[in-house]
């Protein structure tokens, strides 16, 4: 079927450094030359729903391994950007802000992704994300104390 796209960008020209889906594919995260984000209507309609002024060049988008639209709990209502300013910036879907940034010893590049933490992981890391550097993988723990409350 065809795929009505609304509003999602400005230009057409952007780059796009990542896309993502959340958990059940409402909602649409695009790294771009800023973050966008877009709910995910059937039959296949995406709207603009907000935007995030994050770092205009970098790598992947990821939401957090349960985030299920803007009505996700405000712990879970996460996605995850890489920017080629060594920063991964958490922005909340629903409110469009920041809830924090990590910091890498190298700039990541390609697909970002982010799953729950192991069985032998330490209790207080309540997800882990993988991405890419020039040296190989890098594996990021974020605990509680990494995300700052949401609204």
């Amino acid at each position: 079927p065809s795929l009505n796209i609304q509003d999602l960008v400005n230009n057409a020209s952007d780059q796009v450094f990542g896309l993502a889906l959340d958990k059940t594919g409402k909602t649409l995260g695009l790294h771009g030359v800023e973050s966008y984000f877009a709910s995910v209507a059937k039959p296949f309609t995406q709207r603009l729903q907000g935007k995030y002024a994050t770092f205009g060049q970098g790598a992947g988008i990821a939401f957090h391994p349960e985030a299920d639209g803007i009505n996700s709990p405000a712990d879970q209502r996460l996605s995850f950007v890489a920017s080629n300013n060594g920063t991964i910036e958490m922005v909340d879907i629903a409110y469009y802000t920041s809830r924090g940034k990590l910091s890498t010893k190298t700039n990541l590049y390609g697909p970002l992704r982010a799953s729950l933490p192991f069985p032998t992981d330490d209790p207080s890391v309540v997800l882990k994300l993988f991405g890419l550097s020039p040296k190989g993988l890098v594996v990021i723990d974020v605990t509680a104390a990494d995300i700052q409350a949401g609204p």
